[in-house]
């Protein structure tokens, strides 16, 4: 259990000789990718940088330098959290520096340190209680209730993977997933806010049954340490549990309003990518003031992963529409007619601004056989075929209506190297 400055110390943080040649010590500092430095000279902390600061470095002449007009705040290895927790409320500081009894540098306790482990000790007390509550309740009964809400879960995830792989929803099914996670457990609200563009803030993803005016107002939400359950959750990619609204000094912000629509409890999960970058919040509400059981804690994990794969779905389906229409564009105004033949000749694309031109129609072709359509020049035939068994055949020519196209050949590959059809771009050369 954490009790004092010396057990809540940041990780994120680098110490640097305040003498040494400013740019010396810059490739450490990216390459480690912390947040602060601690300027130390001596075995003494001079002060704190935030690598943000370190851009400034002209006029300066060493480290030691940078940080003579910046003051910070210090305190003991034994100084208690409470003592800790108000010198970050009562300042506007993001770091207080860390010393032993000697007076000599130990470390930094940030604002996200403090929270990080006080979270940590609050989320690790619940599973403490539901383990407790769980032990009273007969063996044979639990097993039942849970046996039955899992097989109902475990059919509700079948059904809803299966909707967002077979229908198209303009949110990628998150409003669906809300309304099938609200169904499995009496008198809970839900909510998905999903991290924007510039990763800072919180926009709405779904909320089926929230008050409008409450959705509204956290709408936008920045992504911080004392940001709500949602706007922490994000900020530290951990769950955030806040069982009674009215008391809890995360719910800060927001309480009277939450409490105006009767929200006394708010639990939220990070929403994680497959490489675990947080891409939202999923939340779940109550009307009173409750922790989660073990159901609810399993519920919601399931939630945030279903919710991961209909987000990423619905962006790579984007990022995929979004490449098509390039390539049409593309394309469509290039000066050339443009073929895509499958490995058994069938044509798949025939396209381009100079389709017209030499007498053809964009698509004309499209699902005939191109060994069949070209069987009268064989240059090309043969040249198609080289093409198909992966080698690049040099460019052929030939002449339709009043035009001379010069062709060339590109095999296309799959990720293992294999060849998976060829493409053709004809060029008019007539004139040259």
């Amino acid at each position: 259990m954490s009790n004092c400055a010396h057990d809540v110390l940041s990780e994120e943080v680098l110490a640097v000789d305040a003498n040494a040649p400013l740019r010396d010590q810059l490739l450490e500092i990216r390459k480690r990718r912390v947040s602060l430095v601690a300027i130390v000279e001596r075995g003494r902390c001079l002060g704190v940088l935030s690598v943000n600061g370190l851009d400034l470095l002209e006029g300066k002449q060493s480290y030691g330098d940078m940080v003579k007009s910046q003051p910070c705040a210090a305190v003991s290895t034994v100084t208690s959290l409470k003592v800790l927790g108000r010198l970050f409320a009562d300042s506007n500081i993001e770091a207080a520096v860390v010393n032993n009894e000697r007076g000599e540098f130990v470390g930094l306790a940030t604002r996200q340190s403090l929270l990080e482990s006080l979270l940590s000790e609050r989320n690790q007390g619940e599973r403490n209680r539901l383990e407790g509550d769980q032990s009273e309740e007969s063996p044979g009964q639990r097993d039942v209730t849970e046996g039955e809400r899992s097989e109902s879960l475990m059919a509700r995830e079948s059904q809803f993977l299966e909707s967002i792989l077979t229908s198209t929803f303009h949110d990628g099914g998150l409003t669906n997933l809300v309304e099938v996670i609200e169904s499995l457990a009496d008198g809970m609200i839900c909510s998905i806010l999903l991290v924007d563009e510039d990763g800072l803030r919180l926009r709405n993803g779904a909320a089926v049954s929230l008050p409008d005016e409450y959705v509204q107002a956290v709408d936008g939400l920045e992504i911080g340490p004392n940001a709500g359950c949602c706007g922490t959750a994000a900020f530290l990619n951990q769950s955030v549990i806040v069982s009674d609204i009215a008391t809890d000094p995360l719910r800060s912000n927001f309480r009277d309003l939450a409490m105006k629509h009767g929200l006394r409890a708010c639990w939220s999960v990070p929403i994680r990518s497959s490489s675990r970058q947080v891409l939202g919040t999923f939340a779940m509400y109550y009307g009173e003031p409750r922790s989660p059981d073990a159901y609810h804690q399993n519920l919601i994990e399931r939630a945030a992963h279903l919710a991961a794969i209909a987000i990423e779905r619905k962006s790579s389906e984007d990022a995929l529409r979004a490449s098509e229409l390039r390539l049409k564009t593309i394309i469509s105004d290039a000066p050339v007619v443009i073929m895509s033949v499958q490995p058994g000749g069938e044509i798949d694309l025939f396209d381009g601004q100079a389709v017209e031109s030499v007498g053809f129609k964009p698509g004309q072709f499209v699902g005939q056989n191109y060994f069949e359509l070209w069987k009268d020049r064989s240059s090309m035939i043969r040249s198609m075929r080289e093409c198909l068994a992966g080698n690049i055949p040099a460019p052929t020519t030939m002449k339709i209506a009043d035009r001379l196209l010069e062709t060339r050949y590109s095999p296309l590959r799959n990720a293992d190297g294999q060849v998976t059809g060829a493409t053709t771009v004809c060029i008019d050369i007539t004139g040259r």
